[in-house]
């Protein structure tokens, strides 16, 4: 578990997602799902229900190069989620991508930083993983900055990846060896 204090003085804990959260983190989804379009998904395509999500948060939980993540307010709201997966393969579990999301109203408050120290923290203790990946819009340009500072660097890109209000968008490709 990992706690801060963010800039408006409340304190953030990040810790693994327990199947209890279910229901509070399809709530969050459908708000973070809207509030921006730098995520591969909006709230509509979110339709889980309760019993699903809790489904997938056990089988991160029980995959030990896999990693699902909150943060969350000392009331217990989420503000933040974060998702790690990586292949069951010999060949191929020592690497796997993450997302992340933060409530827009927690932006620039450093919680994706936590996070990412978080999951880095872990992934070293897995004696697994020993890469991360991540793929981002490319006019996501505070997360690109964010990542390059932690050491992403750019390995790749996909064109028309993306397709918003009839425009398309790339998407870089960074990874980080730990």
């Amino acid at each position: 578990m990992g706690k801060m204090v963010i800039k408006n003085g409340e304190k953030i804990f990040i810790r693994e997602m327990e199947v209890d959260d279910a229901e509070k983190f399809l709530k969050y989804v459908k708000i973070v799902g809207d509030e921006t379009n730098n995520l591969t998904f909006s709230s509509d395509e979110m339709n889980f229900t309760i019993e699903e999500e809790k489904k997938l948060i056990e089988n991160f939980r029980k995959n030990e190069n896999e990693l699902i993540l909150k943060a969350e307010t000392e009331s217990g709201e989420i503000v933040a989620g974060l998702t790690f997966s990586a292949s069951p393969r010999k060949r191929m579990r020592h690497a796997g991508e993450f997302g992340i999301s933060v409530l827009k109203k927690y932006w620039g408050f450093g919680i994706a930083k936590g996070m990412l120290n978080f999951l880095e923290e872990w992934a070293r203790n897995t004696n697994i993983i020993s890469k991360i990946n991540l793929s981002v819009k490319e006019d996501n340009l505070r997360a690109i900055e964010l990542y390059e500072k932690l050491g992403y660097r750019k390995e790749g890109l996909k064109s028309r990846a993306y397709k918003i209000d009839e425009k398309y968008y790339d998407e870089i490709l960074m990874g980080k060896e730990l």
